[in-house]
């Protein structure tokens, strides 16, 4: 759930009260989870920002479930596993690994089994801890969990290596020192239901998720398919984590601006981070040395010639070359000295902004013949009903697309995206015609001209309302059961389409045929 994720420190924190062998909860704590900034792909605090930020309609009151339902999740996680497999047989069987024995447990096992394997790492007792393991009945009496053992095994976990400085990487985060990043309605923008849905716990590590999206949002563009969730939303559409790219702080051990200190870091690591320093300001001080070499024959040339006048020579005397050997060596120290005394500043680094789309101003295209809203080729895209009510009114204005409802027939080329754009226009119909009966839309009031906060309100309603009447529950809890937050526009029309539901002019109704195919909405 929700209300069991936090952040402490450096780290994410996951409370488990109750597990298998201790169904009372005696010996719960949290687990901490940690960053790896230096390969995105398997960092879980991005992989948790994305899934936070690309989820559709919370409804307040709703079931706090991350991923939904026990049996569900379990069945999701089985058949993603399976697919995987599946795709990647050649690969694992060229590993060495029989595809027939890997299971959801393979996590579990591998990970611990990594660890305790690991010469250096973490010990068997903080691995069989943090698994939820017995110790055995005499020693589960007198070892007991600590945070410094877990964060140890936390951060071993990472994939960073242990010999490596950068095991002791910092998460990518906002300087708490100053501002907080974002005000509240900034906050009710990109994620909707900040202050209501979400728990005050989680709201605590949400900063650092959205740091992590900033930081590596170049990756996250290059590497995710381009039709993933996540580049429909609010947090992505908005520009603000354009704006936020010159907050992110990052670093090794400590940051001495946001006074951030990696925590379950060995002595040896910190050790091995110093000896990496002083390696590289060796470094920097022969390469210093190499240079000032190269130059000084031509800079003694350069005093020689200096002495030289039109109408003769100055005397050239022993003593003044010894000066100007002194007075070089002298600039030489000093330029040296500059590159290895003094304290070193703490690392910090944020991925370059990625290059802003074009001028929104018209958000014209001209191609075909003509002027359209979208460029030659944009492809209109399916995501849940909540991000395309989004995108229906604010578009992609960071990627120069205006609002989707200025989008025709004619401006799309693909078949089967005119085919979507027509399916989800006729959605919205059915929104606004319920979101009038309602009483919520009239002729004094607009959505075009309600504030973001007003127009999430509405959506809340109307679509809790037309999903009430489509599946004929009575109760909010029947119907949070269904998952109507996540369901896409076109699985929306699906079951439109499997109950026999179409729109009227006032609202909706059900006809009793069920092979009808949402004739109402398509006509």
């Amino acid at each position: 759930m929700y209300d069991h994720i936090s952040w402490e420190e450096d780290a994410l924190t996951i409370n488990i009260s109750r597990m298998k062998n201790d169904q009372e909860g005696k010996h719960g704590y949290a687990r901490h989870v940690y960053a790896n900034p230096d390969n995105p792909g398997l960092c879980p605090i991005l992989s948790l920002s994305i899934l936070i930020f690309s989820k559709g309609f919370q409804r307040e009151g709703s079931d706090r479930l991350i991923f939904g339902e026990k049996k569900s999740a379990k069945d999701r996680f089985s058949k993603w596993l399976a697919n995987i497999l599946k795709a990647s047989a050649e690969l694992i069987v060229a590993m060495g690994l029989i595809i027939s024995e890997i299971g959801s447990h393979s996590f579990r096992k591998g990970i611990a089994s990594a660890l305790a394997n690991n010469p250096g790492g973490p010990t068997a007792i903080n691995i069989w801890l943090r698994a939820g393991w017995s110790l055995g009945p005499v020693q589960s009496r007198y070892i007991f969990e600590g945070a410094g053992g877990d964060q140890f095994v936390g951060r071993a976990a990472t994939g960073i290596s242990l010999s490596d400085p950068a095991f002791a990487n910092l998460p990518p985060h906002f300087n708490n020192k100053e501002d907080p990043p974002l005000t509240l309605e900034q906050w009710e923008l990109i994620l909707p239901g900040f202050a209501t849905f979400y728990p005050e716990s989680l709201r605590v590590a949400l900063p650092y998720l959205l740091a992590s999206l900033v930081f590596h949002k170049n990756w996250l563009v290059n590497n995710l398919p381009s039709n993933h969730p996540l580049f429909l939303q609010r947090v992505w559409t908005s520009g603000i984590l354009d704006e936020l790219q010159t907050r992110v702080c990052t670093g090794v051990l400590r940051n001495e601006e946001s006074g951030m200190v990696a925590t379950g870091i060995p002595p040896h690591v910190s050790v091995c981070q110093r000896l990496d320093r002083v390696e590289s300001r060796f470094d920097t001080f022969e390469n210093k040395m190499n240079s000032r070499f190269d130059e000084m024959p031509s800079k003694i040339s350069d005093n020689l010639l200096n002495n030289f006048e039109i109408n003769g020579a100055i005397p050239l005397t022993t003593s003044f070359i010894g000066d100007a050997i002194s007075k070089l060596r002298v600039e030489l120290v000093n330029d040296l000295g500059g590159g290895h005394r003094g304290r070193e500043a703490p690392f910090q680094s944020s991925e370059a902004s990625r290059q802003q789309g074009p001028d929104i101003d018209g958000m014209t295209y001209p191609w075909g013949g003509g002027i359209h809203p979208v460029p030659e080729g944009f492809r209109f895209p399916v995501g849940n009903v909540r991000t395309l009510w989004d995108l229906w009114w604010d578009g992609q204005q960071a990627q120069g697309i205006g609002p989707y409802k200025y989008i025709k027939g004619v401006d799309l080329v693909n078949r089967k995206d005119k085919c979507n754009l027509t399916k989800f226009s006729k959605i919205m119909e059915a929104l606004t015609a319920t979101a009038s009966t309602l009483g919520l839309i009239g002729p004094t009031r607009r959505i075009s001209g309600m504030t973001v906060s007003e127009r999430d309100d509405l959506f809340g309603k109307s679509y809790t309302k037309l999903c009430m009447d489509m599946h004929r529950v009575r109760l909010l809890e029947d119907l949070d059961k269904r998952k109507i937050g996540e369901m896409s526009s076109l699985d929306f029309m699906t079951s439109c389409a499997k109950l026999g539901i179409h729109a009227l002019g006032n609202g909706i109704a059900c006809v009793s045929k069920i092979e009808v195919w949402f004739d109402g909405l398509l006509t």
